[in-house]
């Protein structure tokens, strides 16, 4: 297991995504400490190794020191929007504060930007922090910006390389948000 994992490492460095994605897959399968390639493969020019690797980070254990290191960069890279992604679904998943409190505000102003990865990882990420608050300000908030900012792509059709990934997170912050539950195509 240990010489298939050696062996089969390099080839995450394969020109074809779906040769990286499944090396990924059976090199988690092997039980190898996928860390390390998981923080590199966040910003893979392949948006589904991206979300994968993502989902792979989002377990006990993971170094959110790093994440937050990423996830703070600005203006955020894609390695950072996905970064930012994962400590959301890791909040999420451990019911932890993970986003520290004080980046809200830069979280917020990420709502107006002109990327779509940029404004719907910030909403997503926001969402778990503003409802934790409760108060008629987060409230407001939710309602007013982020809400919009997760409709937005679905609603004029702006479709961008890591649409399909996030489009069920999405969903599922406006799920939360409003109660409404709009099928399996989004969330």
């Amino acid at each position: 297991t240990k010489p298939q994992a050696q062996l089969l490492a390099p080839l995450l460095r394969a020109k074809a995504p779906q040769t990286r994605r499944t090396v990924f897959q059976l090199l988690d399968r092997l039980g190898h400490d996928l860390t390390v390639p998981a923080h590199e493969l966040l910003d893979d020019s392949d948006s589904a190794l991206s979300a994968l690797a993502s989902a792979w980070l989002v377990k006990p254990g993971t170094d959110t020191a790093e994440l937050s290191r990423l996830a703070a960069e600005d203006p955020p890279s894609r390695r950072a929007s996905w970064a930012l992604i994962t400590l959301a679904e890791l909040e999420d998943s451990t019911g932890r504060e993970l986003i520290d409190p004080s980046f809200r505000s830069t979280l917020e102003g990420r709502l107006n930007a002109r990327d779509p990865l940029e404004k719907v990882t910030a909403a997503i990420a926001l969402t778990h922090s503003l409802q934790r608050a409760g108060d008629e300000n987060s409230t407001r908030i939710l309602g007013e910006k982020v809400l919009p900012a997760l409709m937005e792509p679905f609603l004029h059709n702006q479709f961008f390389k890591d649409f399909v990934p996030l489009f069920p997170l999405a969903g599922g912050r406006v799920k939360r948000i409003t109660g409404v539950d709009l099928g399996p195509d989004l969330g």
